[in-house]
């Protein structure tokens, strides 16, 4: 069965040899299932640092899913989060021990051809079991009212695997800069169903650039 520990809350703040760090105590019970445990510590500037009990989880960059596999470093009992950054991380954040099926990470590589922004995506799934899984990916994009979605049906092997989606924008106004010369963002936001129940959900933010 998924297990889950959230919060939500202000974090404390300190300073480690020069660099800004922001810290929380994470309180697992005893029998929480560490084999494979994820932090989901929401959507962090990118260069962020990420740090469960003094090991360095990941970095947070752009257009790329802010969750990372601590299954080594997680122990049950008291844990403590760390995240390097400049900004504030969001309050609210996850810890989640999967026991069939996840969202490992998502890739996602616009390229403008003829006016048209064709939107790869990958999402890799990983397979907490020893046998296939089937599994339906719904792929959301959209900005503000606009919105394209996608399902796509694979089959998993107990090795992980990719499911791959294309989507198509036409309004070029969609990717131009905006009036302050940012680029305009889009969401991606994927959930992912086997046998009729939705397993996981992620999302991410990105660009056309």
């Amino acid at each position: 069965m998924k297990q889950a520990v959230s919060w939500d809350g202000p974090w404390q703040k300190r300073t480690n040899r020069g660099t800004q760090e922001f810290y929380r105590i994470i309180e697992l019970a005893e029998d929480f299932s560490i084999q494979q445990t994820y932090l989901e510590p929401g959507a962090l500037s990118a260069g962020s640092k990420v740090f469960l009990n003094g090991t360095q989880a990941g970095e947070a960059e752009v257009g790329k899913l802010d969750r990372f596999r601590v299954s080594d470093c997680v122990h049950p009992g008291r844990n403590e989060l760390v995240i390097q950054t400049d900004c504030e991380p969001p309050a609210e954040g996850k810890l989640i021990s999967y026991d069939k099926v996840s969202i490992s990470g998502i890739r996602i590589d616009p390229e403008v051809i003829d006016n048209v922004a064709n939107t790869w995506i990958v999402v890799e799934v990983a397979n907490h079991t020893c046998v296939e899984q089937p599994v339906i990916a719904s792929i959301v994009v959209s900005q503000r009212e606009a919105r394209e979605k996608v399902e796509i049906a694979d089959i998993i092997s107990p090795f992980g695997g990719e499911i791959e989606a294309v989507i198509r924008i036409t309004d070029q106004s969609m990717w131009e800069l905006d009036e302050s010369g940012e680029p305009q963002l889009f969401d991606c936001l994927i959930g992912l169903q086997s046998a009729g129940e939705i397993m996981d959900v992620a999302a991410v933010r990105f660009d056309v650039g």
